[in-house]
């Protein structure tokens, strides 16, 4: 109990300082300090989503390591395990070329204790997919998660994922291939998406409107359905693992872990 106190205690007193470079740029820096005094009001009245989006303000004027500290904190108290990791990760060399060896420590920790505890997106690109370039020089391909651009990669490409709800957009060019969501669950699982050759709008000649919708909504389904499928293959996984674990053992299962895994297959 005297641990878990001096713990949250001491965790506290390292994210309420953001420590802005005030020297550096007047205007910035204050809007900076601004949007921080903000995210801390918003996280003591609870309004935790409210607050990250304001420390994520604040980062985007100054990226002062105290701010980088709340807004890791908050993204953790929102379940943003994969956005929690990366920032205490960025955290950690910033606090060690600063002297500062609390703010290491607890990023150290913080980070390996995240490690791998967030879904992947494991993309695999066709063979093709870095043969050429348009016009523009932007790659024939490219995968938009959440709006930010994933450039083609020879080999496969895997990413960490917030849990919660993503959307995946394919591009050639300035020409959408197709566009789907998908729920990524709250565990250390990876959902792969095969990008095939196949599923394209052909840019060298016309197509008939009725031909481009149907070619456009055969990839779209195509994709839905493998991502649909490998989600809820996991999810069927983790309900038969946790029906076993909490309510088999010694070779046998009482009713609701056998009603368990009963509903998981």
């Amino acid at each position: 109990m005297r641990r878990g106190v001096a713990t949250a205690l001491a965790c506290a007193s390292l994210s309420l300082s953001p420590d802005f470079a005030w020297a550096d740029s007047g205007t910035e820096a204050a809007l900076a300090e601004k949007a921080f005094l903000d995210g801390r009001a918003l996280l003591k009245n609870g309004r935790v989503a409210e607050a990250c989006e304001k420390f994520a303000e604040s980062r985007r004027y100054e990226n002062a390591a105290g701010t980088l500290l709340n807004l890791a904190m908050c993204y953790e108290r929102l379940g943003r395990t994969a956005s929690a990791w990366a920032a205490y990760r960025e955290l950690l060399p910033m606090a060690q070329r600063a002297g500062d060896e609390a703010r290491a420590a607890h990023a150290r920790e913080r980070s390996e204790a995240l490690a791998n505890a967030w879904p992947r997106l494991l993309v695999r690109w066709p063979a093709s997919a870095q043969s050429g370039v348009e016009e523009n020089g932007a790659p024939r391909l490219t995968l938009l998660l959440d709006g930010a651009p994933i450039p083609p990669s020879s080999g496969p490409s895997e990413l960490p994922l917030d849990p919660g709800k993503h959307r995946l957009e394919l591009r050639r060019g300035t020409v959408r291939e197709w566009v789907t969501d998908i729920e990524a669950p709250a565990r250390n699982v990876v959902l792969e998406v095969p990008i095939r050759e196949n599923v394209h709008v052909a840019h060298t000649s016309p197509a008939s409107p009725v031909g481009r919708t149907a070619t456009l909504a055969v990839g779209a389904t195509g994709l839905a359905a493998t991502l649909a499928g490998a989600i809820f293959a996991v999810a069927s996984r983790l309900r038969y693992d946790d029906a076993r674990r909490d309510h088999c053992g010694d070779g046998a299962c009482d009713a609701a872990g056998l009603g368990g895994i009963r509903d998981a297959r």
